[in-house]
């Protein structure tokens, strides 16, 4: 099966052409937006089961414990350091995905936006097809008319088709204009606002690069298994604040 083929002359060619390149750039970028996705969930999942598997790892009671092991001096003040920044890195890992939810959102509506004005594109090629058809299929009735008319024999069925053609021709030379209006007006509309929107989405996914910072769960980390006493965990919080 063949496509619909593009019209000469069409003053759009450029405008298509770019528009092909923003479409294409448009998939790259969804793509990466669903692998940052992927990660960032797996990212969240693995920073919880740390945060299990070093409270374990450090206080094996803290699993089967009925009293909270906070009333416990020895390892309480790196517990409560820890597991505050645990919950400040869950609430982060959860706005990130929110955030990058809403840089997949952006780009799945700029992405709906231009199928539409691509398939719009292809019924503008088509209505062109059309009225060229009429166009050649009228003047080839014209003739048979005239030429009838010309040798005396009796044309009413000839002028019939005609009338009836001349009247599709007609339709199809209006539907075309107004093709050739909206899609017009529609790429010029795309493309000049492709940095606002691509922008919008960076804005989203930058947003989901603040949330996602894991660096002040790290330093926690680094320290968590070493319960040498208070002076330590200050020195933690102020590194992590």
């Amino acid at each position: 099966m063949f496509g619909v083929k593009e019209f000469d002359q069409d003053p759009l060619v450029r405008e298509r052409k770019d528009l092909l390149d923003y479409n294409s750039k448009l998939l790259q970028l969804s793509a990466e937006i669903d692998h940052i996705t992927t990660d960032q969930q797996k990212v969240n999942t693995r920073y919880l089961n740390v945060a299990r598997y070093a409270r374990e790892a450090a206080d094996p009671a803290s699993s089967t414990a009925v009293e909270p092991t906070a009333g416990r001096k020895d390892i309480s003040p790196a517990f409560a350091l820890f597991s505050q920044q645990m919950s400040h890195f869950n609430h982060s890992g959860e706005n990130s995905i929110t955030a990058i939810g809403d840089a997949r959102s952006k780009i799945d509506r700029l992405d709906g936006r231009v199928k539409t004005l691509r398939t719009d594109l292809t019924d503008r090629d088509r209505a062109h097809g059309l009225v060229k058809h009429y166009e050649v299929k009228t003047e080839e009735l014209q003739k048979k008319y005239q030429q009838k008319m010309e040798n005396g024999s009796k044309s009413d069925s000839a002028k019939e088709k005609l009338d009836r053609n001349l009247v599709k021709f007609r339709e199809a030379q209006e539907n075309c204009d107004r093709l050739d209006r909206s899609v017009s007006r529609d790429i010029t509309d795309v493309l000049g606002r492709r940095q606002k929107d691509v922008g919008d989405i960076v804005q989203a996914v930058g947003r989901w690069g603040m949330n996602s910072s894991t660096s002040s769960c790290v330093n926690v980390l680094m320290y968590y298994c070493d319960t040498g006493g208070a002076a330590k965990v200050s020195r933690i919080h102020i590194q992590a604040t």
